[in-house]
């Protein structure tokens, strides 16, 4: 009876976490680029049937494997083209990760409190926050690594069956399909690393575990890339310099970033971080499991790369979570958690303070404020209910998880100050000139509108995409990358929706012959009408 009460304690947590993140999924604006982008690629999947060859905006796209964009587009099938569509399935692989956490803390600790509070500290983590509703790869990729990594402590405990191996196989797989390599970063290179010194990592060559996840991670991960690699010449070149090495070494994403951006990531979204990493330090199961390798090796990676974003370190935060809990509850005084308990009191303030310092969000003070309140009231009562580390963990959580609800409520209503383009979308679907108008992208690129709209919107004299995989010339419609094909283009359009920055839209009028009228005024991008 007390195990179920203890497992009701921590399912709880999770329940409400994915309740919330469900009621606020709905409502809230895919983002741009990188929520715009992975959802137009799986509608449009659904649309043509193809589901080999993901297409963005009408183009070959093979920047990603497809299995991301597949779980996108089945929670569309079920629910729809919508938001809550796109973000069904990230939200249950992240409620699946915080399962993982709870059973990967009790392998290590064997203790119920230890691994409930691990639960705690990485589910209110906000980069776990925040990529557990964001339509893109990072929570798929984070499911999957802390599940292997269970896998593999459970190997290193004498767990390395044929079973076993199996599992361990499918998840390489699925990790290969979600994001190539990266997957053996996070598992097979720290656990190979920690084999050299370490004797219980031995097992995992044990013959039948070996051999059987080998198998299967090779029949699960691999024959997506031999159907493209026989069918489109260059692209294992593409893959191999481009998308890993060029990513690696160069800035060709525009993603560099100051050597200390990860620690700052690491220190404002994941503030358990410092007791993660005395947790690496002092804690009694890293001797036996080693668990530093699994942070610093992938973490040294990421960090002397020049592509950096913040979701990169997302599957670390359930080892985070893991090593920070064991910490702090050994704590014996408030003095260690100064860091922590500093941290969540800025926290608490951000919502009245953020009614007062952005423009956009001083209608809504009175509402901000009083979250703030609650939030200081949620904290202190429940810090006064429990002993020093453990009540910091279980008051921080639900902390976190009381102001999210304000935040998530009001972005969107504010949505286009945060590259959020739903109601521009749908103010281009009116019905108010008689018929459905065609809209287009004018030197701007907005993927959010095709999906919204549920159609291709061409994009004329924007930014350049890769086009050395088409092999016909049907994109060409919805490609527009020089002046002749753009006069041509807009030639035999007399009513047409232009979505453009202000100071672009006096050329498009001189240049093509429209005359055209603020439709619907975004903060930087916005929607006229056009004719002629």
């Amino acid at each position: 009876m007390l195990n179920e009460r203890r497992e009701r304690r921590y399912l709880f947590f999770v329940a409400v976490f994915v309740i919330l993140a469900f009621i606020t999924s709905y409502h809230m604006t895919l983002f741009e680029s990188t929520e715009g982008r992975y959802a137009e690629i799986a509608r449009e999947m659904l649309v043509s049937g193809n589901f080999m060859i993901p297409e963005f905006n009408g183009i070959t796209h093979f920047h990603k494997p497809p299995l991301v964009y597949w779980l996108i587009a089945a929670g569309m099938k079920i629910f729809g083209v919508n938001a809550l569509g796109a973000r069904f399935f990230g939200i249950i692989f992240s409620a699946v990760a915080l399962v993982f956490t709870r059973k990967t803390a009790y392998l290590l600790t064997r203790d119920d409190n230890t691994s409930d509070c691990a639960v705690l500290a990485a589910g209110s983590s906000l980069l776990f926050l925040s990529v557990s509703r964001i339509v893109a790869i990072d929570i798929y990729l984070t499911t999957v690594v802390i599940i292997a990594l269970y896998v593999i402590f459970s190997a290193a405990k004498g767990s390395n069956g044929i079973f076993e191996g199996i599992l361990f196989g499918l998840l390489l797989g699925a990790g290969f399909m979600l994001k190539g390599p990266v997957v053996l970063l996070f598992t097979v290179i720290p656990a190979c690393a920690a084999a050299l010194y370490n004797k219980n990592y031995r097992n995992l060559f044990n013959p039948v575990f070996f051999f059987s996840s080998l198998a299967v991670f090779l029949i699960a991960g691999l024959p997506w890339y031999l159907y493209i690699a026989a069918h489109y010449e260059g692209i294992v070149s593409y893959f191999v310099g481009y998308q890993l090495v060029e990513r690696m070494t160069t800035e060709v994403f525009n993603r560099a970033e100051p050597w200390y951006f990860y620690f700052a990531v690491l220190f404002g979204l994941c503030p358990m971080f410092i007791y993660s990493f005395y947790g690496m330090l002092s804690e009694r199961f890293t001797g036996r499991y080693s668990l530093w390798l699994f942070f610093f090796l992938p973490f040294i990676v990421f960090q002397v790369s020049e592509s950096k974003l913040a979701s990169y370190l997302a599957p670390f935060t359930p080892l985070l979570g893991i090593l920070a809990a064991s910490a702090v509850m050994r704590f014996r005084s408030h003095l260690p958690l100064f860091f922590g308990h500093l941290y969540m009191s800025a926290l608490i303030l951000t919502p009245a303070v953020s009614g007062y310092v952005l423009d956009y969000l001083q209608p809504y003070r009175l509402p901000l404020m009083l979250s703030t309140l609650v939030a200081a009231a949620v904290y202190i009562t429940i810090l006064g209910g429990y002993r020093f580390g453990r009540g910091f963990v279980i008051a921080s959580a639900w902390t976190v998880l009381v102001i999210s609800i304000p935040v998530y409520a009001i972005v969107p209503v504010v949505e286009e100050n945060a590259k959020g383009f739903r109601l521009l979308s749908e103010a281009s679907m009116t019905d108010k000139y008689g018929e459905r108008i065609e809209a287009v992208c004018y030197k701007t690129f907005i993927p959010s509108v095709s999906f919204y709209r549920q159609e291709i919107v061409p994009m004329v004299l924007s930014r350049e995409r890769e086009i050395q995989f088409e092999k016909d010339s049907e994109y060409r419609k919805y490609y527009i990358d020089n002046e002749n094909d753009a006069e041509e283009f807009f030639r035999n359009r007399r009513k047409v929706f232009i979505i453009a920055h202000p100071e672009d839209i006096g050329e498009a009028e001189k240049n093509y012959g429209y005359a055209c009228t603020e439709e619907y005024k975004a903060r930087k991008i916005n929607l006229y009408f056009c004719g002629k």
